[in-house]
């Protein structure tokens, strides 16, 4: 089977209970789901897959690095509409994070 025939599959792990409550906190089941998710081969493959279809950053001329989730609706099962490429950068400054050590997007 092709990375592509399987991006169309769904994750087998389902998100544990409490998952979409607790999204706002690294903690617990929500966050050790996450964690497995974005370590799996279904992952790295779709998010190679969105790379290689959308390589600019959607905020900033500079290249993508990062596939940002708009939402988590469907997570291990995303929609294309549901995922965003981003530079580092841009990534780390929507999470509201320092990036002190990366050269600043190209604006």
């Amino acid at each position: 089977m092709s990375a592509r025939q399987r991006i169309g599959q769904r994750y087998e792990i389902l998100p544990p209970v409490g998952f979409f409550e607790a999204q706002s906190v690294r903690l617990g089941p929500w966050w050790d789901f996450l964690k497995k998710y974005y370590g799996s081969v279904c992952w790295e493959e779709k998010r190679g897959l969105f790379l290689a279809r959308y390589p600019k950053c959607n905020r900033c001329p500079a290249p993508a690095t990062t596939v940002h989730h708009l939402n988590y609706l469907r997570i291990g099962n995303e929609y294309w509409e549901d995922l965003e490429s981003l530079c580092l950068p841009c990534h780390e400054l929507h999470h509201g994070r320092e990036f002190t050590f990366y050269v600043a997007c190209p604006t």
